[in-house]
């Protein structure tokens, strides 16, 4: 028995389409319409079977007729180097830039606070208040006044200074 080959199968399927595909639409043309109950009864579906059929048989006698491409190995090696060849780099020289002093501004003087004692305290209480509040106020600030540096700023001293009236006032002085 002869052994059946892609392209021999490919072959006796498009045949085989072409040939029944009048069959498979209906049949051959009967003049005209069909019976009284309406509307025309011939087909048309198995024109689209037919050809459906068709083009996979051509698809595959064209697929089964090309020449099989079988890409060589890959040769791996190792990569070849030469030395490594190394560069001075460039001499760049910064322009001199002239240096100037800045002095930073004057910071504003936190010894304008000035408390009057509201409820008739002593003068021992006026000082030990004062102390306490100056405490308070370098905690709540950040901003000493007895170690001013070339980074304080206003902010640290206006905030110190709000501390200190803030803490002032609750212990019963009219600052201004």
């Amino acid at each position: 028995m002869k052994k059946l080959t892609l392209s021999t199968l490919a072959a006796a399927t498009l045949v085989l389409a072409s040939a029944t595909s009048p069959a498979m639409a209906g049949g051959y043309y009967h003049g005209g319409y069909h019976g009284y109950h309406g509307g025309y009864h011939g087909g048309g579906g198995g024109w689209w079977v037919a050809g459906a059929l068709g083009l996979v048989a051509a698809g595959a006698l064209i697929a089964a007729n090309q020449p099989t491409y079988v890409a060589p190995a890959p040769v791996y090696a190792a990569p070849v180097y030469s030395a490594p060849v190394y560069a001075a780099p460039p001499v760049y020289a910064a322009p001199p830039v002239a240096q100037t002093e800045y002095a930073p501004p004057p910071a504003r003087s936190t010894g304008d606070l000035i408390a009057y004692p509201a409820h008739g305290q002593t003068q021992a209480q006026q000082n030990r208040d004062r102390a306490e509040c100056q405490n308070w106020a370098v905690n709540q600030s950040g901003f000493d006044p007895s170690s001013v540096t070339q980074y304080s700023n206003n902010v640290q001293v206006d905030s110190y200074n709000r501390a200190m009236s803030a803490c002032m006032t609750g212990r019963g002085y009219s600052v201004s």
